[in-house]
């Protein structure tokens, strides 16, 4: 299967308490289709964005949203 975008060399949290951490990703049609280490990608080729060792924590917020429970000193952004 071809997915629609592949990011690599990135440290991606996955909230997987027995792999909490990948390396790769795989996106078909707005999905995760593959998350785990970089030689899983063949199956999945297409253009591939090198992150270059960055972070990614994927969520069920969008990342222009205020979070309140990121805060720690407890003085959440917004109305809550």
């Amino acid at each position: 299967m071809k997915a629609d975008q592949i990011i690599k060399n990135a440290k991606i949290f996955t909230s997987d308490k027995d792999k909490p951490m990948a390396a790769a990703l795989a996106v078909k049609d707005g999905k995760f289709v593959y998350v785990g280490d970089e030689a899983g990608l063949a199956a999945y080729e297409d253009e591939v964005i090198d992150l270059g060792g960055k972070f990614i924590m994927p969520g069920p917020a969008p990342p222009d949203s205020a979070c309140g429970s990121c805060c720690p000193s407890g003085n959440r952004p917004g109305p809550w």
